[in-house]
C-alpha cells in the first residue's frame, strides 16, 4: 500500500496544541491502510531541512507509488 510522506516546516508539524499544523489531521481523510508519515519540523526551511539530514530518511524510504507533499516557506527568509 502507498505511503503519504510530508516534509515541511510548523505549517504542517505533527506537534502537540496549539502548535499543530494541517498534517496532523490528513491520516483521518486518508484511505484505510495508506500511512501517512510526517517529517516536518518547526522552524526547519529547505535548505536547513536538508542540511540537517532530515531529509535522507524520506528519500531512503520513498518508494513507487507514494506521494510527498512539501510545505515550506514560513521560515525560508532566514539567513
Amino acid at each position: 500500500m502507498p505511503a503519504i510522506y510530508i516534509i515541511g516546516d510548523s505549517t504542517v508539524e505533527d506537534n502537540q496544541p496549539p502548535f499543530r499544523g494541517w498534517g496532523w489531521a490528513l491520516p483521518k481523510y486518508v484511505k484505510e491502510g495508506v500511512e501517512v508519515k510526517n517529517h516536518a519540523l518547526s522552524g526547519r526551511s529547505t535548505r536547513s531541512f536538508r542540511e540537517e539530514g532530515l531529509w535522507d530518511p524520506v528519500e531512503k524510504g520513498l518508494s513507487a507509488g507514494d506521494l510527498l507533499l512539501i510545505q515550506f516557506g514560513h521560515n525560508d527568509e532566514k539567513d
